[in-house]
Formats: C-alpha cells, structure tokens, sequence
C-alpha cells in the first residue's frame, strides 16, 4: 500500500509539474503575441531602453547579479565641443537625441509593463530634477546577497535590518542609493555584484578623494598615500582579454577590482561562465523577445 501511495504521489506531482510548465509557455507564447502588436516606435524605443543598460542587466536577468543600474539624463546643459547634429540639438532644445530615445523608450515600457509582470524582476525609476535612474532589480539574488554579508547592512543600516527590509527599502524608496543605502559604496557595490572586498576599496577611495576620510587607515602614514596604494590596486575588472565575438557587444561587467584578490578570481570565473550562456541565448534571436521573456519569467523568491 505504502509503494503505491509513493507511485500516486509522485504521479500527481508530475502532473502538476507538466501543467505548470504548459501554462508557463503558454503565458509566454502570448506574451509574445503581446509584444509584436506593440506599434514598431514604441517596440523601437523600448528595445533602445533595454540596451541602454543591457552590459550589466544581462547578467541580472540570465545570471547572479543582485542588481544594475543605468542613467537617462532629461536635460543636458550645452556642451560647445559636441559635434555636428548633438551640437545643434543641445542649442536648441537642451537634449541629446540619445537621452530622448531612451525617455520615449522609458515611456513606452510604463504603457506595457503590465504585460511582462514578473515576480523576481524589478525596473524601477529613481527621477531627481535633471536625471533618471533606472534600477533592474533581481529579488532572488539581492535577497542571497544581503543575507551572506547581512553584517555589513547592519553596520550601516542599523542592527534591526533584514535582507527583506533591504529590498523593500530599495523598492519604495525615491532615491534607491541615497536614501536606502543612505549614500554607502560599499553596499552598493556589493549589490551590483562587484564582491565585498573590492566595494569596500572602492568605498574607501571615495572617501579619500571626496575628502571625508579625517585619518588614515592603519600601515599608512598619510591620506595621500593610502590613496595612491588604492588607486594603483583597483583595476578595471574588465581589461583588456579577449572575448568571445557577439553582435550584443557584450563584455564582463565593468567595474573597479583588485584583481589578485581570491574573490575577484571567483567572480572572474563565474561571470565568464554567465558571458557565454548569455551570448548563446542570445544567438540568432531577437533581443527584445528574448529579453521579456526572460524577465516575465516568474521564479520564485523563496
């Protein structure tokens, strides 16, 4: 009775397992049907958005990075030695045509969100007077992420802050950076995935170059020379390797590191492992498509 109670379970489970991953493609087959009756302006633009910041966001949304972020700038005040048409643009207008692209784009993805819903996936849109910044938001990995170094969101945060607490600040909050994060570099940057060591150098070269830092840290004699060891050991994460060929243009992510450190070799490592699974799913596909589905993809944040 036991055996067959397993077999009849087990049975049910497959089932329900079957019937959700139907429904699933079903959802998106029409998610798709949604996205191409979407006039081609609209369609255009809000592609151009999603490029805008995709270096970064792909490996939010096919990888492990907690989070991304990009800047819309809504007003530029004239620059003499932009070129050509930007030159005539900026006089006239006050904007560069890129920036508008990307604002009709933001327009044209708050029309249709609704038809990409997602539950671990948030773009949000942080407005100060002259800037936009737009946030992609995985709650899966933020949540992993402030959990494993939870220690450093309570010394900044207050001892009270949980990893939920983190993400809904983030998320209700006017100014993600300033205000839920309260200005700090290095929570940023390990929530955009740069490892903790490397946030913290980062953090503490700003510190050093925007003068807040009264007194050296300890092995050092003066400010200036703490900076200048700073300065020589944060690299770019990037540099100059040879990468697989994609029309995507796509590379690791950018960002300061000290690159002996063992968990920048980590990081290294796995964000070479996402490149080449992001670039086969882009292959020969459609970069919008592709992108949508992939964020409407509800997976769970448990």
């Amino acid at each position: 009775m036991r055996f067959k109670k397993y077999v009849y379970l087990g049975f049910i489970s497959f089932v329900l397992f079957l019937g959700l991953n139907v429904y699933q493609s079903r959802k998106s087959v029409d998610r798709m049907h949604a996205l191409r009756a979407i006039p081609k302006e609209e369609r255009d633009s809000l592609e151009w958005l999603l490029r805008h910041f995709h270096q970064d966001s792909s490996y939010v949304l096919f990888g492990t990075k907690p989070m991304a972020f990009a800047f819309l700038k809504r007003e530029e005040v004239f620059r003499a030695q932009a070129p050509g048409v930007y030159e005539v643009m900026d006089s006239i207008t006050q904007y560069h045509i890129h920036n508008f692209v990307g604002l009709k784009g933001w327009e044209a993805w708050e029309k249709y969100k609704h038809l990409f819903a997602s539950s671990n996936f948030v773009l949000l849109q942080n407005s100060e007077p002259n800037l936009n910044t737009l946030y992609l938001i995985n709650k899966r990995e933020f949540l992993k992420t402030v959990e494993e170094e939870i220690d450093l969101f309570k010394k900044v945060l207050g001892s009270h802050i949980t990893p939920q607490k983190v993400l809904d600040q983030c998320l209700t909050s006017k100014d993600v950076f300033e205000i839920a994060l309260k200005g700090n570099h290095a929570l940023l940057g390990v929530l955009l995935g740069f490892g903790r060591h490397n946030a913290e150098l980062f953090a503490r070269r700003n510190e050093i170059m925007h003068k807040k830092a009264l007194m050296p840290s300890s092995g050092f004699a003066t400010l200036e020379e703490e900076y200048a060891y700073l300065d020589a050991k944060l690299q770019s994460f990037t540099e100059e390797e040879s990468e697989e060929w994609n029309s995507l243009g796509l590379t690791l992510p950018c960002f300061a590191a000290d690159l002996d450190h063992p968990e920048t070799q980590k990081l290294k490592m796995k964000y070479r492992k996402q490149f080449k699974e992001i670039v086969q799913k882009y292959k020969g596909a459609d970069f919008l498509e592709v992108t949508l589905r992939q964020f409407a993809f509800n997976t769970s944040t448990s």
